[in-house]
């Protein structure tokens, strides 16, 4: 539930805060504790921002969800579909097969054999 991730994001931000005061009034730091609390915090972050567009789209608000993530496209028959950042991060890879491309420009994208 996105209130529990909002909680949790709190704690981590009093404990990081905490941790911060510990570092500049005492010169220690737990490094490891620290980068955990960061990296736990910025998932927290990405699940909460993923809550809110799953909201906005069932709610069909879906102006508000391109102000909340620009580069994402709308997908409807998934409702939520980010292309843009599976393909950047190689989780989809679109055979040239699968795209809709005209028949004539798919022997132009293949490659072609080399000469001899």
């Amino acid at each position: 539930m996105t209130i529990d991730k909002i909680t949790q994001l709190q704690e981590n931000i009093d404990e990081i805060r905490y941790q911060f005061d510990v570092f500049i009034n005492d010169d220690t730091c737990d490094a490891k504790e620290f980068r955990r609390l960061l990296k736990e915090s910025e998932a927290l972050i990405h699940q909460i921002e993923e809550d809110v567009w799953d909201g906005l789209i069932a709610k069909s608000f879906y102006e508000e969800a391109k102000d909340l993530r620009p580069r994402r496209e709308l997908d409807f028959s998934t409702r939520a579909f980010d292309l843009t950042a599976d393909h950047a991060k190689g989780i989809k890879n679109t055979a040239i097969d699968d795209m809709c491309i005209p028949i004539d420009h798919k022997k132009v994208l293949r490659k072609q054999p080399e000469a001899t």
